[in-house]
């Protein structure tokens, strides 16, 4: 069904990264592979300054989750965002 929804105009990862932040949390998911994920999650989705700043927003609400890896991968996260 995400995938489905990847090509709307209004499409955020939201659940993907609150997924992946849980099973971080929850099933000791590895670090790398939080961070891979959520950069996956992005990948090929077009972005715009709008669309960044929500994207970016929902990082924010996620950071105190995982405080030591989101803080310190924001930016490989965000790197793969390519804006239109």
């Amino acid at each position: 069904m995400d995938r489905e929804n990847r090509n709307s105009i209004s499409y955020l990862p939201t659940l993907s990264w609150y997924i992946a932040v849980a099973k971080f949390v929850e099933e000791g998911l590895q670090a790398d592979s939080l961070v891979n994920n959520m950069r996956e999650a992005i990948v090929d989705i077009p972005f715009n300054v709008k669309r960044q700043l929500r994207l970016e927003r929902i990082y924010d609400e996620l950071q105190p989750v995982a405080p030591q890896v989101l803080k310190k991968s924001k930016s490989t996260i965000f790197n793969s965002i390519s804006n239109n």
